[in-house]
């Protein structure tokens, strides 16, 4: 088999996937908006002030490209759980953890991301601020470490990089937490207006195009 096929067959295996499509999207469209709020609230909170912009445009975009991303999750999520729970009474539970698992660890990816790049924004403007500064208090420290014979580990501009760092990770643990319990809320409140319909039994779809096929056209009917 070379390369181009095996995507393929991985695919055409995917659409076979016993599972409630509506359901599939239904989680799909809920967990990205949800965490798109939780993304956005993040970089407004502790992201770099070159990229502030309308907020509500900034999640309305970033919630919808990330839409696909957390859709292959979710169908990446069923498919192991058809896999190791296929039989197994407590199928539908394992399917929502790893909807939950699945979409969290994507939706903080993403979070991870954009907390770097503000980081960068923010560690380029400290230097740069700093610059001036830095000649002087290099110059400072240089004396008193030759009266001293202790050398200073950090400066200024380092420290305050420092504390930089630790709020984009402070935030992206709360995200993660938040993140996780709003997408148990969904995934439960999803299954809730569905019913529980998540997977469809292996003969439902025969069955159903067999009854289709097999009932006459209306116009036969009446003729």
């Amino acid at each position: 088999m070379n390369s181009t096929e095996q995507p393929t067959r991985r695919l055409g295996q995917l659409s076979r996937l016993p599972v409630s499509w509506v359901s599939v999207a239904l989680f799909a469209v809920l967990i990205s908006y949800a965490n798109g709020f939780w993304v956005t609230t993040v970089q407004e909170t502790v992201g770099s002030i070159e990229r502030l912009q309308s907020s509500y445009g900034r999640w309305l975009r970033d919630s919808t490209l990330m839409l696909p991303v957390i859709f292959l999750a979710v169908v990446a999520a069923l498919a192991l759980a058809h896999r190791i729970a296929a039989n197994s009474r407590w199928k539908l539970l394992i399917s929502a953890l790893l909807v939950v698992g699945f979409a969290t660890t994507v939706s903080m990816a993403e979070v991870g991301i954009s907390a770097a790049y503000d980081y960068r924004l923010q560690s380029n403007y400290l230097t740069g601020k700093h610059t001036s500064h830095l000649v002087g208090a290099a110059k400072s420290a240089a004396e008193q470490a030759a009266k001293t014979g202790i050398t200073p580990k950090c400066s200024t501009v380092c420290t305050q990089q420092h504390r930089t760092l630790m709020s984009h990770l402070r935030a992206a643990r709360y995200a993660a937490i938040a993140m996780t319990i709003s997408n148990i809320i969904i995934v439960a409140w999803a299954l809730a207006i569905r019913g529980g319909k998540l997977w469809i039994r292996p003969g439902a779809r025969r069955k159903k195009t067999a009854v289709q096929l097999t009932q006459p056209p209306a116009g036969g009917a009446l003729a």
